[in-house]
C-alpha cells in the first residue's frame, strides 16, 4: 500500500499503473473499465485520455450522487476515525497521519 500526498499527475499515473499490473497479475484478468468522479480539471481530462490510450472504458459517476459511493465513503470515514484516535492516544504529531492510516488499515 502506498499513500499519495498529492494528486499530481506524475504521482498518480505510476501508482495506478502499478495497481493495474498487480491486479492483472493476481487475477489474470485485464482492467476493462475504471469508475471515478467526472473531474473536469486538467487532471481529469489527462487521466481520461490515458484510459482511452490504454483501451480502458471510463465510467464517470453521477454528479452529486454520493449514495453510489456510500460503501467506500463509510470505509474511509471509519479508517480516518481510527487514525485520529491512534494519533490522539499515542500523542503523535499530526504529520504522522500516514503511519496512523497504514496502521488503521
Amino acid at each position: 500500500m502506498k499513500l499519495l500526498k498529492t494528486k499530481s499527475i506524475n504521482k498518480v499515473y505510476p501508482t495506478l499503473d502499478k495497481i493495474k499490473k498487480r491486479a492483472k497479475r493476481l487475477t489474470s484478468k485485464k482492467c476493462i473499465y475504471f469508475k471515478a468522479d467526472n473531474s473536469t480539471g486538467k487532471f481529469g481530462y489527462t487521466f481520461q485520455e490515458s484510459l482511452i490510450i490504454n483501451s480502458i472504458q471510463f465510467e464517470p459517476s453521477l454528479a452529486y450522487k454520493h449514495s453510489l459511493n456510500r460503501v467506500i465513503e463509510r470505509a474511509i470515514r471509519i479508517i480516518a476515525v481510527i487514525a485520529r484516535s491512534i494519533i490522539y492516544k499515542a500523542k503523535l504529531l499530526y504529520q504522522m497521519w500516514d503511519y496512523a492510516i497504514k496502521h488503521a488499515i
